[in-house]
């Protein structure tokens, strides 16, 4: 196989951008949110009631960046008209709204509202709801913008302003760090696990230890590593559905599958290694509560990517995997 050299590499970037706008992770990033993320945020509290009385936002849309002259006349609006004249490049924000009204218990009364301007959002250049977008060369020249501007930033009372993007690792993914010399432990798998319905987020570790071992879980709301193989006792597994879920089938990796087993060997049943998970719990309980707050660690705030409607098995099958994955990382 040939080494990749420096023209091989400008070739591919030249090759990526031939297809893709230097900023198109701003604009696709935007097109998402207006297009799906404002609609996923209204059907999340889409009702609001107080007696006799319901009102239910339902599909939203956007109107294309238009301005109300002096005439009172509208007219589409573009990103050198907003710089000359100080306006904001903007977008209204339209909603199909429902009032229900009750007079009495049985008599109701519904009346729909077609798109109702609930609110405006800045628009970003050149993304699919900019003037702009529906233009060819000559035509963006003539609105007078360069067709070499990428776009990627709002116009805001005239001025251009820009959102800097941060870096971080994907959610739900599993990535192996290498860790420095004289830490804890010598790999981490680690997954940051973020639910799209509520946006809260944990970060979940399997590691493995600087004495090539000891291989543990960190959990949430649980102040120390936990074994690997009393995490999957938890789930309700026995020792030969631990190794079948773990899958590996190599002579480098059966130590550590040993290793794993024999560090749970003290917990016998589910109820056991609840109990020994509990014994680190970050908030104070009673000893009834001990295994039903383990167990609320385990169901609910282990992995909430997987949903309301995940499974056990399916997140029993993502940490195996995140073992997996640093096991053959470190051989």
């Amino acid at each position: 196989m040939s080494k990749l050299t420096e023209g091989n590499i400008w070739q591919i970037l030249q090759s990526y951008f031939r297809k893709n706008s230097i900023v198109c992770n701003q604009t696709e990033s935007y097109d998402n949110f207006i297009n799906f993320g404002m609609q996923e945020i209204i059907n999340q509290e889409s009702t609001i009631s107080i007696p006799n009385y319901t009102v239910k936002f339902n599909q939203i849309s956007l109107a294309p960046p238009q301005v109300i002259e002096e005439d009172r006349s509208l007219r589409l609006l573009y990103p050198m008209d907003s710089r000359r004249r100080d306006l904001t490049y903007d977008s209204a924000i339209l909603c199909d709204i429902t009032e229900t009204y009750w007079t009495t218990d049985e008599n109701k009364e519904t009346k729909f509202h077609p798109r109702i301007i609930i609110g405006r959002i800045p628009v970003m250049l050149r993304s699919s709801i900019c003037n702009l977008s529906k233009l060819n060369n000559d035509e963006i020249v003539e609105k007078g913008e360069c067709p070499s501007d990428p776009g990627g930033y709002f116009i805001i009372k005239g001025n251009e302003r820009t959102l800097v993007g941060q870096m971080r690792n994907v959610y739900n993914q599993v990535f192996v760090l290498r860790q420095k010399a004289g830490e804890k432990y010598k790999w981490i798998a680690e997954t940051r696990s973020m639910s799209d319905e509520t946006g809260h987020s944990v970060l979940i570790q399997a590691m493995i230890g600087n004495d090539d071992r000891s291989i543990n879980f960190s959990l949430p709301y649980i102040k120390e590593p936990i074994p690997v193989g009393v995490v999957f006792k938890a789930f309700g597994y026995s020792e030969e559905d631990i190794v079948n879920l773990i899958g590996l089938d190599n002579s480098k990796t059966h130590k550590y599958i040993r290793f794993i087993l024999r560090d749970s060997f003290f917990c016998k049943t589910k109820e056991e290694a609840l109990k020994h998970i509990s014994k680190f719990a970050m908030h104070i309980i009673t000893e009834k509560k001990e295994q039903e707050y383990a167990w609320q660690v385990i169901e609910s705030e282990t992995l909430p990517h997987t949903g309301i409607s995940g499974t056990l098995a399916e997140q029993a099958c993502f940490l195996a995997r995140m073992v997996k994955r640093l096991l053959m990382t470190h051989i």
